[in-house]
């Protein structure tokens, strides 16, 4: 019979047991669940941010119109007061 090891993962603290004298698959498929576990949290953020993004634009559109606004414009500019001078708002909507 083979050795039974765990494993620990800090980030969500999930406990994986397996047998290590069953099969060569093993740490490939625990590697394949690590992949997944981190696609799956960056899909988490990505979503919480688009939605956030959302409830901003839709609290922003309500006041618009609620002043009876028809129009915006947005003033970008260069990123001289952004982190190492990187425009942050010029790109994302252009």
């Amino acid at each position: 019979m083979g050795n039974l090891s765990s494993i620990l993962t800090d980030s969500d603290n999930s406990t994986c047991t397996f047998n290590s004298g069953s099969s060569s698959l093993q740490p490939s498929i625990l590697t394949q669940a690590q992949s997944l576990r981190n696609q799956a949290r960056q899909y988490q953020l990505e979503a919480k941010a688009a939605s956030e993004l959302s409830q901003v634009e839709y609290r922003f559109g309500y006041r618009c119109r609620s002043a009876n606004l028809v129009q915006l414009t947005v003033i970008t500019g260069m990123g001289n007061h952004s982190p190492n001078k990187i425009a942050k708002i010029k790109p994302e909507v252009e």
